[in-house]
């Protein structure tokens, strides 16, 4: 029984040793650089039409601040393992035009909002995959 406790209570703290590493070598890879969003469910950023492309940087201390495409935004964010959101940001509430872009922004803050899965495809490209959508960006 006492063999069967302490085995569990190793499992559990090494389990959580390896979520704190995993968050760590992802902020190592996240923080202090500005992340501009090249794809949208597969589909890549039309520059032609979205001129301020979407970006954000996530800074050491848990503050992310960004472009939505539109509007600047900024706030608190938590990246926990894999997993990062922020659910109260602020914005500018700048007059946009109701195009593709005021919808990316919005799916963009929205996922935000409910958290995002964070996975790195290699040093330079990383990928935020919401509920509903999945955002490629790129540095």
């Amino acid at each position: 029984m006492k063999k069967t406790i302490a085995a569990m209570a190793s499992a559990l703290i090494l389990a959580g040793c390896m979520t704190s590493s995993n968050s760590a070598k992802i902020g190592d890879q996240l923080f202090n650089k500005e992340w501009q969003l090249s794809q949208i469910d597969g589909a890549f950023i039309d520059t032609e039409i979205v001129k301020q492309v979407p970006n954000f940087t996530l800074e050491t201390g848990g503050r992310i601040t960004g472009v939505g495409g539109c509007n600047r935004f900024f706030g608190d964010a938590t990246l926990d393992g894999t997993h990062l959101s922020a659910p109260a940001l602020a914005s500018t509430k700048m007059m946009c035009i109701q195009n593709e872009v005021a919808t990316i922004e919005a799916q963009f803050m929205q996922a935000l909002s409910q958290g995002v899965h964070v996975e790195f495809l290699n040093e330079s490209e990383v990928t935020l995959k919401g509920e509903a959508h999945t955002f490629v960006f790129t540095r």
